[in-house]
């Protein structure tokens, strides 16, 4: 991948007119890339947000809020994007993992949107306050108002609409 376009760089490569021959270039070019890849230990988002995001949050939450931020991840996130590379994160990615969550299955009723609504607070890294909206937690501890259901699916509707979303949420 390009690190400024994020689009994928394409290379060329002569094979000749021997089928057999492309066949070998092309499994030697993919046991390159895959070496490639291994090599640079690309980071998962599930690794991410485990390893250097979530606990870094740990100091500046309620004890009580840092293991529901912690639970959501482990519960919801993690299984859903946790194998996706980091620079492979699209903003699709994290749209179908809100519409999963919003969408009631056969294994578990459709989660709230404020339930969701923080979840979507901790992948973008802002797991305290948005733009003046505070979390449960913090209605208690600050005396601040809380976010109502109704807001806080209209916050994640106008989030859906955003076309640079994983590009925000990486960014934070």
């Amino acid at each position: 991948l390009d690190p400024v376009s994020g689009k994928e760089r394409r290379t060329w490569y002569p094979a000749g007119t021997d089928r057999a021959g492309a066949q070998r270039l092309a499994a030697r070019l993919a046991a390159q890339e895959q070496g490639r890849a291994d090599a640079s230990g690309s980071l998962t988002f599930g690794a991410y947000l485990t390893g250097p995001r979530l606990p870094s949050k740990k100091l500046q939450l309620a004890a009580s809020t840092y293991r529901g931020y912690q639970r959501n991840v482990d519960l919801h996130v993690v299984p859903a994007l946790g194998r996706i590379g980091l620079r492979r994160l699209r903003h699709h990615h994290i749209e179908a993992l809100y519409d999963e969550l919003l969408t009631p299955n056969a294994d578990r009723p459709a989660l709230a949107p404020k339930s969701v609504y923080e979840i979507h607070l901790v992948i973008r890294g802002q797991p305290t306050s948005v733009a003046g909206v505070t979390t449960n937690s913090d209605h208690r501890r600050r005396g601040s108002r809380r976010l109502s259901a109704a807001r806080s699916a209209r916050s994640l509707g106008s989030r859906r609409r955003s076309r640079m979303l994983a590009a925000q949420n990486l960014e934070s």
